[in-house]
């Protein structure tokens, strides 16, 4: 497979020096760099995202590379490199650009499931175009994607919008970063340092036996 030339991982990001934003990006090789840098910024970055090796490239953060960030928007700006990729949010006008479609979903959808939307009221929604990775505006967003459907809306909000829909459809999702709120980041190391004991005691007894409880049940 052919390495696209340019990917948000090739943009380098300074290493613990404050972002746009307020987000930090830092390489924690280690639990206990983790368990440091946590201890001191848990406050005021909640949200991380940590890079694993996924597919047959990286596209975001290598391995151990960590991008925290006071809001999800803040994180997901930072860690595809939004603005240095030149990711465009555009009015999709619907009605215009496709008017039977448009008046075809009126027309058969039932009114219990239109929950509210009016032909005048809902005439497109706005997207996202030039994505990292030629990744196209449904797969973004796994899918799930929330429509902001208000053309009237400042771009900033939505953008802040679309950000943090990112954040939340990626949480789950199988790529090559992780995205964390505090408690995820707790919980990641509360099993490292679970998964390092076990192997630290295995290195020291042995394998434990098969079945419930193994050697320190």
């Amino acid at each position: 497979m052919k390495t696209p030339s340019l990917l948000p991982v090739d943009i380098l990001l300074p290493e613990n020096t404050p972002l746009e934003g307020g987000a930090r990006f830092v390489r924690l090789p280690t639990r206990e760099a983790l368990e440091s840098f946590w201890a001191a910024h848990r406050a005021t970055l909640p949200y991380a995202a940590r890079g694993v090796a996924y597919g047959p490239y990286q596209v975001y953060l290598r391995e151990d590379e960590w991008v925290f960030a006071p809001t999800k928007a803040t994180l997901v700006r930072t860690v595809t490199r939004w603005d240095q990729v030149g990711i465009v949010c555009r009015w999709y006008d619907w009605a215009s650009d496709e008017p039977n479609d448009h008046a075809s979903f009126f027309r058969e959808l039932p009114p219990d499931e239109l929950q509210g939307r009016t032909p005048e009221t809902y005439r497109g929604w706005w997207v996202l175009d030039n994505l990292p990775d030629g990744t196209s505006d449904s797969d973004w967003f796994e899918g799930a994607v929330d429509e902001v459907s208000d053309p009237a809306l400042p771009l900033a909000e939505v953008l802040a919008r679309l950000q943090a829909q990112t954040f939340d459809a990626w949480k789950h999702a199988e790529r090559d970063v992780w995205l964390m709120d505090a408690g995820d980041v707790d919980q990641h190391l509360v099993y490292r340092r679970e998964h390092e004991a076990e192997e630290a005691a295995i290195a020291r007894f042995g394998l434990p036996p098969e079945g419930p409880g193994g050697v320190w049940g």
